[in-house]
């Protein structure tokens, strides 16, 4: 059955002020993590997921990850070591940058691609768990809205009895490519064919049965921007998240340091869609950040 939107909270708490998808492992290059903590400071953010993909550290069978190997070893990077000592490393590091001295709060998050390759060792280490939500060709289901609903169960299945939150990471971002795609080439399909609320409220259905969270991600906005119209379809796809009223969670997807300011396509969806932060307030909780 589908949810009520949460009621606004009393207080004013910014949505601006989080940012729950960071990458700051090997994945980032030589940028340090204190560029991240500065770069996020310096736009208003207070409160952080801090995290990495798993595939860097355990090797699979995957393409992404096998071409992910293949970089880090010829950048000299020891962490795909198939063991948890990487992942370790990253987040000691995370906890030694000293959140009182920045003004941040700052939560280890792990992003899956690959479900079924991923030990379940790894799921003990962080505070979250998100899943790289992508191409949907080998999941089961007649349409994508049906593919889309299996994935999101396959990975509430696979975080049920971690008691640890789960995020579905971007989840609209290669649908909205393939629609690009088809635009430049001359033949678009109708919006609706595409994405429409009863698929959205679907995916937020499977995603409220697990617990999990779907994310209104920052990059997935600005890769949108570069067609109006893909843009007007992503804004219209948030607007129906936020009346499922399904709990939601916020982030950048960031890969490097980021830049001061909110792009304008991001104001924009906000503006649109009403998103605030009364809609991630329920993640924020179980995260335990302290918003006194």
């Amino acid at each position: 059955m589908r949810g009520v939107a949460a009621a606004p909270e009393a207080d004013m708490t910014d949505i601006r002020e989080f940012d729950l998808h960071v990458h700051v492992g090997d994945e980032r290059g030589p940028n340090p993590l204190s560029a991240f903590v500065e770069g996020l400071a310096a736009r208003g953010v207070r409160y952080v997921g801090l995290c990495d993909h798993v595939e860097i550290y355990v090797p699979n069978k995957g393409p992404w990850a096998v071409d992910h190997h293949r970089h880090l070893v010829e950048k000299g990077w020891q962490w795909y070591t198939g063991d948890l000592g990487g992942l370790k490393a990253l987040y000691a590091d995370i906890d030694a940058i000293g959140a009182d001295d920045n003004g941040l709060s700052t939560r280890k998050g792990l992003e899956i691609g690959n479900i079924d390759n991923t030990p379940d060792g790894f799921l003990e280490l962080p505070d979250f768990l998100s899943h790289c939500f992508g191409r949907l060709k080998e999941e089961l289901g007649e349409t994508w809205a049906d593919r889309a609903a299996s994935r999101i169960r396959r990975f509430g299945r696979k975080v049920a009895g971690t008691g640890k939150p789960g995020v579905i990471n971007h989840p609209f971002r290669y649908r909205l490519g393939e629609y690009r795609r088809q635009i430049e080439a001359g033949a678009p399909p109708r919006p609706d064919e595409i994405l429409n609320a009863e698929t959205i409220h679907r995916m937020a259905d499977a995603a409220r049965e697990f617990g999990l969270f779907l994310e209104v991600n920052m990059r997935t906005i600005r890769g949108a921007a570069r067609e109006p119209r893909a843009l007007d379809l992503l804004a219209r796809c948030v607007k129906w998240l936020v009346e499922s009223g399904a709990p939601l969670s916020f982030g950048s997807d960031f890969h490097k340091p980021p830049e001061a300011e909110f792009d304008p396509a991001v104001e924009r969806v906000l503006r649109e869609s009403d998103l605030g932060f009364e809609h991630i307030n329920a993640l924020v909780r179980r995260l335990g950040f302290d918003l006194g």
